[in-house]
């Protein structure tokens, strides 16, 4: 009974926590080339990115995943794993983002494939001087 009467006010102080849970903010970010539009929702840590990656091309079909990877000073790099329009199977492809300022450039390069594991071939640099998309940040 002593034990009941010590339990009860520390079982009741955890049950109603006035402690509110707080979502963590995504910074987002929109890119237009031509008639394509992307929209990146993502949370950039010091050393990891987590978010989500949506490209329309064209307005007629497209991509929707998830990107994750690390972070190396100005430079974020990881995986886009998506499902390209109506199609059930799930895709993976590098991804490669330069941060300046409110802006992320993705960048292009060499992709190589070795068992199955889809990277940027090292060996050659990536370049951002053309960049298929140029996300502002929202």
């Amino acid at each position: 009974m002593v034990w009941f009467v010590l339990a009860t006010p520390i079982f009741l102080c955890g049950c109603f926590s006035d402690t509110p849970k707080v979502a963590k903010p995504q910074a987002r970010y929109t890119a237009i080339k031509n008639l394509d539009t992307a929209r990146l929702s993502v949370d950039i840590v010091p050393s990891t990115f987590k978010g989500v990656l949506q490209i329309n091309y064209d307005q007629t079909y497209k991509d929707s995943g998830d990107v994750q990877g690390i972070v190396k000073g100005d430079t974020l790099i990881g995986d886009y794993s998506y499902k390209h329009y109506k199609l059930k199977l799930w895709k993976r492809k590098p991804i490669a983002l330069l941060k300046k300022g409110d802006t992320l450039m993705m960048g292009e390069g060499i992709i190589k494939n070795t068992f199955g594991r889809i990277y940027f071939d090292q060996t050659v640099p990536i370049s951002y001087s053309s960049s298929s998309f140029v996300f502002v940040k929202q």
